[in-house]
């Protein structure tokens, strides 16, 4: 059933007036992009000028770890990159940092089983700049962790392919808040990497390593807002330490295309590429081979000039050459765009 646009209207004031009480209930704030996943870069980003908020609200289990939350904002440009800026806050304390992406090589560009290749940054921001909640561990996973622990400047570098119908897989390697000091993610040397799937059309399920812990969660999709909630560090259960447990709404203006959807439009867009290339070189054959034609009539022409033929009796070689050209102009036509 076709719902109006009033009722669509109606819908969507009643969930932003859910997340506001939720957000009255705990710190209103956001993280990365939606075109990742709950913590990691992918290799997707935003169409030109198309733009998104994002909102996060991560509590702790321990009473003893301050709660997080950040507000974040991202813009795509020119179809294969997108910038963004986010307000990090820690209750006493809050940061200001810019991030960047740009698809370096698109999926399936050069074949189908070929990843998407993005680099970015995360975390531009000068100082004290962004200290990681990474930062704010107990005893009991490592006091490496410690809060003079900064993650400023963030470079990463990653590759994400779909498998249909598995999902979506995504492996990078990053400096700053991707390396880990832990007792076991020391060994990752910030590489990380991530997993997301479709179970429906609007329901999506991710699992993360993000180079310091292990994530999960899901998000939903409605017409303009995305929800999710994960759990982040949740290789932490059952220790001294808890996970963080993350509310996140994510608003745009238009459907984010990720996963199977944009890989879909790029087989498309790779196809009528390849057809217009194949048609071009048609074209540019049949008009050599008229254009070599034209000048063997001509020459024919002035042969029977010489030997004194008539221009009656020419009239069925003109006609043939007006033909020809006809035919040439006609195939310019089909190949301009």
């Amino acid at each position: 059933m076709k719902t109006t646009r009033a009722e669509r209207l109606s819908r969507g004031s009643f969930i932003c007036g859910v997340v506001g009480v939720l957000f009255a209930a705990a710190p209103a704030v956001a993280g990365y992009s939606s075109t990742g996943l709950i913590d990691i870069p992918s290799s997707e980003y935003l169409d030109h000028l198309q733009y998104e908020g994002d909102f996060i609200v991560a509590v702790s289990g321990d009473p003893d770890v301050p709660n997080y939350g950040v507000l974040n904002a991202n813009v795509g440009f020119g179809g294969l990159s997108e910038v963004g800026l986010a307000v990090y806050s820690f209750w006493k304390m809050a940061a200001l940092a810019g991030h960047f992406k740009i698809e370096v090589i698109d999926e399936e560009h050069y074949g189908r089983y070929q990843p998407a290749v993005s680099v970015g940054m995360d975390n531009l921001t000068v100082g004290d700049g962004v200290i990681s909640h990474a930062g704010d561990r107990y005893p009991g996973d490592t006091a490496a962790y410690h809060i003079d622990f900064r993650d400023n400047v963030s470079p990463f570098v990653v590759v994400s392919k779909t498998l249909e119908p598995l999902g979506t897989f995504h492996l990078g390697w990053g400096a700053g808040r991707f390396i880990g000091k832990g007792p076991y993610s020391k060994y990752f040397h910030g590489v990380f990497m991530g997993y997301n799937r479709r179970i429906w059309k609007t329901f999506e399920v991710m699992v993360e390593e993000d180079g310091r812990d292990i994530n999960v969660g899901v998000r939903y999709t409605f017409p303009w807002i995305t929800v999710g909630a994960a759990v982040e560090k949740a290789e932490q259960f059952g220790r001294a330490f808890e996970p963080f447990y993350s509310l996140t709404t994510e608003l745009s203006p238009r459907p984010l295309h990720t996963g199977p959807e944009r890989l879909e439009v790029r087989r498309h867009i790779n196809s009528l590429g390849r057809r217009l290339s194949a048609l071009r070189a048609r074209v540019e054959g049949e008009r050599e081979k008229v254009s070599v034609l034209r000048q063997e009539l001509r020459e024919l022409v002035e042969e029977y000039e010489r030997l004194g033929v008539t221009a009656e009796e020419l009239e069925d070689v003109y006609d043939e050459i007006d033909r020809l050209e006809k035919a040439l102009e006609a195939a310019e036509e089909r190949s301009a765009p």
